[in-house]
């Protein structure tokens, strides 16, 4: 086990015990009423080498996160929210392509929430979207990334984690149609933010 699998995994544990949040595989578990229900999206570029984050404010100080938001009623499905949160936040137009499960949580307020958390492929990065003014969206390295999301978001960097493990394991027979690689311009040693 590399040493980011291994630390986020230990910070997932720690979460846990403590009784902050939780990680659920799709089917597993099911939120109540009581949960505020969220979707997001883990978004790779073409190879995998790179994933999409976008800053946020949280407790006052700026934090990464990965595009999410709540599920509106307009919302056909969780995917489509992720889908659309992703669009609205990043300015970038996804694919998802698999089901990571439930991310619960607390807001600011001790309020359960739960995070549907798919996984996905850049199709298109917009020159403008909706909170650009807002938000920053950076295309990080894997490690880099999980540096970025810190212990406040364990369960993340293991989305991440995960999602770059199938990712990049997904037989090329699948033929699934690629992003343009010129899309995207990062580096292995710093993130690359685009505003």
């Amino acid at each position: 086990m590399n040493s980011v699998k291994m630390s986020t995994a230990a910070a997932a544990g720690n979460s846990l015990r403590r009784g902050q949040s939780g990680f659920s595989p799709a089917g597993s578990w099911k939120p109540t009423e009581e949960y505020r229900k969220r979707a997001g999206c883990v978004v790779f570029n073409e190879t995998g080498d790179s994933v999409l984050l976008v800053n946020s404010r949280r407790h006052g100080a700026m934090t990464h996160t990965i595009p999410s938001g709540k599920v509106e009623g307009f919302d056909q499905s969780l995917e489509a929210a992720a889908v659309r949160e992703t669009l609205e936040e990043a300015g970038v137009v996804c694919t998802v392509l698999g089901d990571l499960g439930w991310v619960k949580s607390h807001d600011k307020c001790g309020s359960p929430k739960a995070t549907r958390v798919f996984y996905g492929r850049c199709d298109e990065v917009l020159d403008n979207w909706r909170e650009e003014r807002f938000r920053d969206r950076l295309w990080c390295t894997i490690p880099e990334a999980v540096a970025l999301l810190g212990d406040e978001r364990p369960f993340y960097q293991m989305a991440i984690t995960m999602a770059h493990d199938v990712y990049v394991n997904t037989p090329e027979s699948l033929d699934l149609p690629k992003a343009s690689s010129s899309s995207f311009e990062t580096t292995a040693s710093t993130c690359s933010s685009q505003n």
